[in-house]
This record gives C-alpha cells, structure tokens and sequence, in this order.
C-alpha cells in the first residue's frame, strides 16, 4: 500500500506482483503523472486527518479485522478480504515465487492500460473522499480496500 500512496506504481508492482505479470504490465504503463497528483492529494488528506505519514507497512494491525480465507496449496492460495472497512468482498489470488515469497498473481486480463487507468480510479476516488474513517486503522482499512481492487480477480 506505502508504493501505491507514494504514487509509484513500478514499485508496487515490482514488491507485491509476480514476475511473470510484473514484466507484462510494467512495461505498458504510460504517463503515471496523473496517478502520482491523485497520491500526492491522499497523502496530504491523510496527514491532515490522522496527523501522520501515510506507512501501511508499520501499521499492519489495520488488517486484523479482515476476514481472510485462505486455500490451495503450499505454493498457491485465494484470499477473500473482507470486513471493517470493505464495502465489497476482495478476491486475491497469491503464488510463491522461486525466491519463497509470496505475491499477487494478476488475472491475464489485466494490461498495462487497465492497470494504470483503475488505479488511478482508486486514488482519485481516495482523493476525492470527504468523510475519512475516525480511526487510522479505519483508514488504512478503507485505503487497502480501494487500492487492492485492481489487483483482484473477479468472483
């Protein structure tokens, strides 16, 4: 989540996507220009409610109250996000890479214009967004549900 916000989609891909589908995407993705203003416009949202840098990564109790399921494999698994903070169920599909971590497959439909256009759809909509949750596990809440939406499969 810290890339998506930091507006650095190359990042996000490269830290949380495979390789297969990192290097398909990665280099169709265009202007991220107007992305990177969506992020800059939440980051400061974001440190004007809750007081503080938008770091996901050192506030990962957010995601406790997330009903996960989990199945497949030892190599392979599906993962529903839902709870406090998702409108609509998230549907994630994870492998393990040759290097033993674990990172989101993409559906094949998934191309560097697609990718590029709804995340921004994402940051905007965070952008945009007036009645921030109360609490800053709320809010990371909300933003993990907005941001992953895109690297979802569809159920």
């Amino acid at each position: 989540l810290d890339h998506a916000v930091a507006g650095d989609l190359q990042s996000l891909l490269k830290e949380n996507v495979g390789s297969h589908d990192r290097e398909r995407i990665s280099k169709e993705l265009k202007d991220e220009a107007k992305y990177k203003e969506a992020a800059d416009k939440v980051r400061g949202a974001w440190k004007k409610r809750y007081g503080s840098d938008f770091a996901a990564a050192e506030h990962s109790r957010f995601a406790n109250s997330f009903a996960i399921d989990a199945g497949k494999d030892e190599n392979h698994a599906d993962v529903k996000i839902e709870g406090s903070g998702v409108k609509q169920s998230l549907y994630l599909h994870l492998h393990k890479e040759k290097s033993g971590e674990w990172v989101i497959a993409l559906p094949d439909s998934v191309t560097g214009d697609n990718f590029e256009s709804s995340m921004l759809e994402q940051m905007k909509s965070l952008a945009d967004e007036k009645d921030w949750p109360n609490s800053v596990d709320e809010g990371y809440r909300h933003a993990a549900a907005h941001l992953l939406r895109p690297l979802q499969y569809k159920k």
